[in-house]
């Protein structure tokens, strides 16, 4: 059910296409589904209960879960239908864990379902009408495409553009059934840090990936993360994690941008 294990970064000018899968290269010919990519925290809604990353979600996510205008819906959606697992951004109020959108009050958009009968992916079409059955905020759909590998970097700039215009992170290309899935985002990395003893001539790593990796410990420890001796080792773990599976360095002091997010989290609160 994760959605893989490695991926490859390729880079232009403008910007990254992460793919979670290698397979560029035997890509052509398949539907490509461009979503929008928003920017939130990912939750998994089953009969079971609410989880964040295979762990049971925080007390403030559910709260914040709870509080949105269609939780009675995707939850009568998932007491019908027991087999599936629904994944959805949870978007609290306030600033977004990478600072990328600002959410006026606690929601929430469904991006997949998991099959756990058959074990597989619920294509985007079939989403859609389950989306509109139980009145269920869906991610925007932004175009389709029979992948290209000559014309895919054109086609993305299209893309791109649109989710600039909607001031949101980047776009989430997907065929779920066939296992494909990557996204493309465009931002600015911070600037380069110099450094005497060591130079690193790796693109710096993107502040929103570093505030990204933070909210993930946020989410796994819940109340446990402002006690900094439990929680900076797993912030650097995942700060390292998301350095290397970009290919790229780490030129920010790792405790400062944790002690940046608390901040930011008690200035939000207040």
């Amino acid at each position: 059910m994760l959605y893989q294990i490695t991926d490859v970064t390729i880079r232009n000018k403008f910007h990254r296409i992460t793919y979670f899968r290698d397979v560029r290269n035997n890509m052509d010919g398949v539907k490509l589904y461009a979503e929008e990519k928003r920017d939130g925290t990912c939750l998994m809604i089953n009969v079971d209960g609410i989880y964040t990353r295979n762990q049971v979600a925080s007390p403030a996510f559910v709260k914040n879960f709870t509080n949105c205008d269609h939780y009675d819906d995707i939850m009568w959606a998932s007491h019908c239908n027991p087999e599936w697992t629904f994944i959805v951004e949870l978007l609290p109020k306030g600033i977004s864990p990478t600072r990328m959108e600002t959410h006026e009050d606690d929601d929430f958009e469904l991006f997949d379902i998991w099959d756990n009968v058959n074990e597989e992916w619920v294509g985007r079409r079939e989403k859609e009408a389950l989306c509109i059955y139980y009145n269920i905020p869906i991610v925007r759909l932004y175009g389709e495409i029979l992948y290209e590998k000559d014309r895919f970097v054109d086609y993305n700039d299209l893309m791109m553009d649109k989710a600039k215009k909607n001031e949101k992170e980047g776009i989430v290309y997907k065929n779920m059934p066939e296992h494909i899935y990557f996204k493309a985002k465009s931002e600015v990395p911070r600037e380069t840090i110099k450094r005497k003893k060591c130079k690193d001539n790796r693109t710096p790593l993107l502040e929103s990936d570093i505030m990204g990796a933070i909210a993930k410990v946020e989410a796994e420890l819940g109340d446990k993360f402002t006690n900094v001796s439990v929680a900076m080792p797993l912030v650097a773990k995942y700060i390292r994690d998301e350095a290397i599976g970009h290919n790229c360095s780490v030129n920010r002091n790792m405790f400062q941008a944790y002690n940046d997010y608390l901040n930011r989290n008690k200035e939000e609160e207040q």
